[in-house]
């Protein structure tokens, strides 16, 4: 049985701190550390409602969001249910070991507190995190710069159905919008 088939772990995701773009290499990471059992991701509300971002992540990877309004301008409360969250999962929950997701130095102590306790913690991030945090982790991933999505095909130019020419902006004698061919005048209006 490896490593990875025995452990059980909570993935838990700063939102704030980390791009959705980043989701399919985070689980890519954390599933060689284990099956991730919890799935959690922090940040602000905004950070939940873009299609396009973590949204779409939560569908497809089956994280559940955990949007924090801070009460007071500056104060980051997405780190602080983090945290909780992570003390949960480390006394009640069956993890082998935590995986947090995030650049941020403030999880150093979180960290050292999860291997003290005798689990492992594993860290998932940016190479622009501080040593302090990488090293109280048991273990920590950095992440690449996740490749840009092929530019959209442009639409193919409109071609005449009767000659195949070119379809351009033209105009009815009655001054009407339509499309004409540049090879053979043929015309088309709605």
């Amino acid at each position: 049985m490896s490593e990875a088939e025995r452990n059980r772990i909570a993935v838990l995701i700063d939102a704030d701190n980390v791009g959705a773009s980043y989701v399919r290499e985070i689980f890519n990471a954390a599933c060689r550390f284990g099956e991730p059992i919890v799935r959690r991701a922090y940040g602000t509300p905004q950070c939940f409602q873009s299609e396009g971002g973590w949204q779409r992540a939560q569908r497809e990877y089956g994280i559940s969001s955990k949007p924090q309004v801070s009460n007071v301008t500056g104060k980051n409360v997405a780190d602080i249910a983090l945290v909780i969250d992570a003390m949960e999962c480390l006394y009640t929950l069956p993890c082998d070991g935590i995986c947090i997701v995030s650049n941020d130095s403030d999880y150093t102590a979180l960290a050292a507190k999860i291997r003290e306790a005798g689990k492992q913690v594993y860290g998932i991030g940016h190479a622009k995190a501080p040593i302090s945090f990488r090293s109280a982790c048991t273990k920590y991933v950095v992440l690449k710069k996740p490749a840009k999505e092929p530019p959209a095909q442009p639409e193919p130019e409109p071609r005449c159905p009767r000659c195949g020419g070119k379809l351009v902006k033209g105009w009815t004698k009655s001054r009407r919008v339509c499309l004409a061919c540049e090879a053979c005048g043929g015309m088309s209006a709605k």
